[in-house]
């Protein structure tokens, strides 16, 4: 009986941490996508909107091919995920994983899921979330949405906040602003802090340049005593 109730319990331990990973996108150390999925090419607008919003406007071709998927589904604008991605995705709507310079990874699981995937956000105490997934057709209505206080940067280093190019300093003096806002007294229990989204690390050039920008961002950040963080460092959960 003792072996048994082991089996059990060693059991539930390796279903709990299959279940606990299953989050995670299943790419690859080489940007390789090991799901089903179908591949939409980007044309250059929609690599301007992954690079500074991540998200693009699906084009009528695009849908075509969704609907042959699921007839059913009505979207018009998609969310992407870059490579490398160290963050779980239960926050996350309908997806792609952008691992190409100009085409992104579609789960063909999340199209045949779609309105399952959209019911994980139905809150009838807060539906703005649910709201905003279902009835999202212009892409404004994206733009609209960034915070003021993420980053992105694109394959050539450029960085955006809330779609327009910002300068390096632009972004010190956003952590200086957040650094005085969090010494008040009263903010100390809910301070705010940044946070970066990148373009796929697609080869060690564009790699280093990222995370070189990302490391400039982190180091003023933490001697301003403002947190930072982004999706793509693997020390996110330290």
């Amino acid at each position: 009986m003792t072996n048994i109730k082991n089996y059990i319990i060693v059991l539930c331990f390796i279903l709990g941490i299959q279940a606990l990973y299953a989050e995670y996108p299943d790419i690859d150390s080489n940007g390789r996508v090991n799901f089903r999925h179908i591949f939409l090419k980007l044309d250059p607008k929609q690599v301007e909107q992954v690079s500074r919003a991540w998200a693009f406007e699906l084009n009528e071709e695009q849908i075509k091919r969704i609907k042959k998927l699921n007839r059913k589904v009505k979207i018009k604008i998609m969310d992407i995920i870059t490579y490398p991605y160290y963050d779980c995705t239960d926050d996350l709507f309908c997806y792609c994983v952008w691992n190409k310079p100009d085409s992104v990874a579609l789960p063909i699981d999340i199209i045949k899921g779609y309105y399952e995937e959209l019911s994980y956000f139905y809150d009838e105490a807060e539906p703005s979330d649910y709201n905003y997934f279902k009835n999202r057709k212009d892409f404004s209505e994206v733009i609209n949405r960034l915070s003021s206080l993420r980053i992105f940067i694109d394959l050539e280093g450029k960085t955006y906040i809330k779609y327009r190019e910002v300068t390096d300093e632009e972004i010190f003096k956003l952590i200086d602003s957040l650094s005085i806002y969090n010494k008040i007294p009263e903010n100390k229990l809910n301070p705010k802090d940044i946070s970066i989204s990148t373009a796929p690390i697609l080869n060690d050039t564009i790699g280093n340049m990222i995370k070189s920008k990302i490391n400039k961002f982190r180091d003023y950040a933490k001697n301003k005593d403002v947190y930072c963080w982004d999706k793509i460092s693997e020390d996110i959960f330290k």
